[in-house]
């Protein structure tokens, strides 16, 4: 589950070749729908996604699925394997973590899914607390200073000291 289809093409790789069947979601509501339809037995998710976020996937997860998070988020790492998350790959992805990953989960299917109550609390506590993006850029030209939102940039262009933006 992750709404960046790069990240999603790199865990359906990864998953094939270690055999597993893969049911493939977007967003948090439909992979809440697999789960409470029992259609699968492990969940890898991204933390951050629009809507209803990985962390509330995990919420619903928790005791009937194993869940592998993949995510930005290095802090809670240790929390997460304490609890019996499966694993915790961390972004940028790489192949050769994901298969890692994988081993670790076909180990782990045998038994049953772990209660992951606490580090998800930790997890929803820490994206709480993440910055917003960015929303404006302040550009200046001059002594006139002029405030640009983000989706009006097209692009940065560097020059010596100064960037442009357009």
């Amino acid at each position: 589950v992750d709404d960046d289809a790069g990240s999603r093409l790199l865990m359906r790789r990864a998953l094939e070749r270690s055999g597993f069947t893969i049911s493939e979601a977007a967003d948090g509501t439909a992979a809440v729908a697999a789960v409470e339809a029992g259609a699968c037995n492990a969940v890898l998710m991204d933390v951050e996604m629009p809507e209803m976020s990985g962390i509330d996937v995990a919420r619903h997860a928790s005791e009937q699925c194993h869940v592998v998070f993949v995510t930005a988020y290095s802090s809670y790492a240790t929390h997460a394997f304490d609890a019996g998350a499966v694993d915790y790959v961390l972004k940028p992805i790489s192949e050769e973590r994901l298969a890692v990953a994988c081993r670790r989960l076909q180990e782990r299917l045998a038994s049953a899914p772990a209660k992951l109550d606490h580090v998800i609390a930790q997890l929803a506590a820490r994206v709480a607390k993440a910055k917003p993006y960015l929303r404006w850029i302040t550009a200046s030209r001059g002594a006139n200073v002029r405030m640009v939102t983000v989706e009006e940039v097209c692009y940065f262009q560097a020059d010596t000291k100064f960037t442009l933006v357009a």
